[in-house]
């Protein structure tokens, strides 16, 4: 039990000093597999997975140095093996392989080249989640001429509800959505006309968001803006 106290509290100092260079449950590697249909197949390509995501946790534990051979991921053979055994249906899959605990740079252990850091593996169905045109999340407008600040708040919980919705429906990457083309001058114009709109108004409107293209399981969560009074659209971020 003491040395497992000491542990947490070197964990602790090293997090307040921000010296963790994996977090626990942090996704070292994300690639989508497809068209495997047999054992070997399978087996080579998570072999392969593996070796990328042992690359990734010697650099980000072992920065600048020369990431020799050596593997330093730990992985229970029951949970390759399960995953082996999943993707062999010619479908497509997205597999996440994710850090096992808290670990700082400078690991002693991997230092030693000892396979010491805990990874765990998944494969997730990368399956159609909203297509195009289908509406991701929607909110009510209610103009407030004196105050612009609330239509932003208003937007930014619109976006903040959709990243929410999108997760819950299955998509792996909503961290970072992309609103229309992701130039800064499309979200620009569209503010304009929201808050030129507002002044023209005293009647409730909406804002939805509408997926851009076809959004998967892998992501990325893409979509428009779209302003609409009923069943009108005003105006949106693309066509």
């Amino acid at each position: 039990l003491n040395q497992e106290l000491i542990v947490l509290e070197r964990e602790l100092q090293a997090l307040r000093e921000g010296n963790v260079a994996l977090l626990n449950n942090r996704v070292l590697l994300q690639l989508v597999l497809s068209d495997i249909t047999n054992e070997q197949m399978a087996r080579q390509y998570i072999d392969q997975v593996l070796r990328q995501a042992n690359l990734v946790v010697l650099d980000a534990i072992l920065p600048g140095t020369d990431p020799a051979e050596a593997q330093v991921i730990q992985i229970t053979n029951a949970e390759v093996e399960q995953v082996v055994e999943q993707v062999q249906d010619g479908q497509e899959y997205v597999i996440q392989i994710r850090s096992g605990g808290n670990y700082l740079v400078g690991e002693p252990c991997v230092i030693a080249r000892q396979a010491c850091i805990q990874v765990t593996a998944m494969a997730i169905p990368n399956q159609l989640v909203f297509s195009q045109g289908e509406v991701v999340a929607g909110t009510s407008i209610h103009p407030f001429p004196d105050n612009p600040n609330a239509i932003l708040e208003q937007l930014d919980f619109l976006i903040t509800a959709s990243q929410f919705r999108a997760s819950q429906a299955g998509v792996l990457n909503t961290s970072i959505p992309r609103i229309a083309d992701g130039q800064e001058q499309t979200l620009r114009r569209f503010l304009e006309q929201l808050d030129a709109y507002q002044m023209t108004t005293s009647a409730p409107f909406q804002i939805q968001t509408i997926a851009a293209t076809d959004i998967y399981t892998v992501g990325p969560l893409v979509f428009h803006l779209v302003a609409m009074q009923g069943d009108e659209i005003l105006f949106q971020t693309g066509t």
